[in-house]
């Protein structure tokens, strides 16, 4: 069953491969169909679509996910909950909010080339600062792990190892993950701002390929290794474009909303009754 429900829900995620009316989950007699899957599916973003259709595990959880959220539906309608008088209130709520928020927006809206890409590059250009990226390092990292409570006998054992790997991966200039045997290692990318204090002055002043001193760490002797590093500068414009973009459109968004807004107060003034509103703000007390 859940093979049959992650094959129709990857069908789902393109276009009309699966009737509107073909049922891709079920639980009980509440039913997800292609259709509803599909207008799920169209309320995430482009990058999370992409990871569902790409990985069948996170799929089927969503999957699941909605589905349970129309059995809760169900359990609600069914127990009238959708008519008590606080949900009333809240839907009215949102109603008028939902309204006025996307009117607004379409009062307000931007020509669908804005920005520029001379707009573009010039905020690029405002921004650079803000766009400055600190020091990365790669980093390779084998720890000779020391028990909590181990003897000073056992401490000094795992440094001699530590300190024994390390030559080792002078000597050979290997790779120290190779070296390592059966101890915890690990590889990636880390911001010089989010180095330890510890390991910042250990690999700051490696050479690429240098492998620093044992250090002494909550968890044993960790030994690291300096693959590359990459100086600190500003994003590159073609990964901060489609992030000024946005910004950029929020930004004028906003104050086209803010100028409607302005003009119609301008337009025709609005008048306050004082004392009316005040006894109505003292009787909420």
């Amino acid at each position: 069953m859940k093979l049959r429900i992650l094959m129709i829900a990857s069908l789902a995620l393109s276009l009309g491969t699966a009737a509107a009316d073909d049922v891709v989950a079920q639980r009980g007699n509440v039913t997800l169909t292609a259709s509803q899957l599909k207008a799920a599916l169209a309320q995430q973003s482009d990058a999370e679509r992409a990871k569902l259709a790409a990985d069948p595990s996170s799929l089927n959880n969503f999957v699941q996910n909605v589905l349970i959220g129309r059995v809760l539906l169900s359990q609600a309608e069914a127990a009238k909950w959708d008519q008590t008088p606080a949900v009333q209130a809240a839907l009215v709520r949102d109603h008028d909010t939902i309204v006025v928020e996307s009117y607004l927006a379409n009062e307000a809206k931007l020509p669908a080339n804005f920005p520029s890409e001379d707009q573009i590059k010039a905020a690029y250009q405002q921004n650079l600062t803000a766009l400055m990226r600190p020091r990365r390092f790669q980093l390779q990292q084998v720890l000779i792990a020391v028990p909590a409570g181990a003897s000073q006998a056992a401490v000094a054992t795992a440094r001699a190892q530590a300190t024994k790997l390390r030559a080792q991966a002078l000597a050979a200039k290997a790779d120290l993950q190779t070296l390592a045997g059966g101890n915890t290692t690990g590889t990636g990318w880390i911001t010089e701002d989010n180095l330890p204090a510890a390991v910042k002055g250990s690999v700051e002043g490696l050479p690429v390929g240098g492998v620093s001193q044992p250090l002494r760490t909550t968890g044993g002797w960790l030994v690291l290794k300096l693959v590359g590093t990459v100086p600190a500068g500003p994003l590159p414009l073609a990964q901060a474009h489609d992030l000024l973009a946005q910004a950029l459109r929020n930004k004028a968004q906003q104050q086209a909303a803010q100028a409607y807004l302005d003009k119609l107060a301008k337009d025709q003034p609005i008048q306050l009754n004082a004392i009316a509103i005040s006894a109505v703000a003292g009787g909420q007390k």
